[in-house]
């Protein structure tokens, strides 16, 4: 019908993917985009990106904060245990987050007390996992969580290897879980 809107959300640089990757992708958002559906974007980066790849005909907004409340509610950040440093990846298993280049850091610091969960899924997940267990290396990828939220407090640090982000949702819920 007419009258019912078409409302999407835009989460990442579509110009650095899928849109680089495949000018197929590219050619489908711009024969789907209409001025009558409405953008959501998660920052102002973000709409300009898009906006410069397919033209934005109709409404577009900037949401700027996706996080919930709960986040900034947490119990206290943990201290670290035993002396080992406790460090926390939140992400797709993508290309894109970089993953690789941390496991290749902890090739280095195998006899450091330091070691690193990455909670997420997608398609790394097999080769990433070869990886930690041929490099033997204090990783461990821990799935996905619903309640990510109750598990960053038990960490030490955030970490991020991103090579590009539009807005890092992972990075401000864990800045708000301290």
């Amino acid at each position: 019908s007419a009258n019912v809107r078409f409302i999407f959300t835009v989460h990442s640089l579509l110009s650095e993917d899928p849109f680089s990757k495949s000018r197929s992708s590219l050619l489908i958002e711009k024969l789907t985009y209409s001025g009558r559906q409405e953008i959501i974007a998660v920052s102002k980066t973000v709409l300009e990106d898009y906006s410069r790849m397919i033209k934005i005909k109709g409404r577009s907004h900037v949401l700027y904060n996706y996080i919930e409340d709960d986040f900034f509610q947490q119990k206290p950040f943990a201290k670290a245990t035993k002396n080992i440093l406790r460090l926390v990846a939140v992400g797709n298993l993508k290309e894109v987050k970089n993953y690789f280049f941390l496991l290749d850091l902890f090739t280095r610091l195998k006899s450091n007390p330091v070691t690193l969960d990455i909670y997420g899924s997608g398609p790394q997940y097999e080769e990433l996992n070869a990886f930690i267990r041929m490099s033997k290396i204090n990783v461990r990828l821990m799935g996905v969580r619903s309640d990510i939220i109750s598990v960053l407090p038990d960490y030490d640090a955030f970490v991020m290897a991103s090579l590009y982000e539009g807005f890092g949702i992972a990075l401000i819920e864990a800045m708000a879980v301290g």
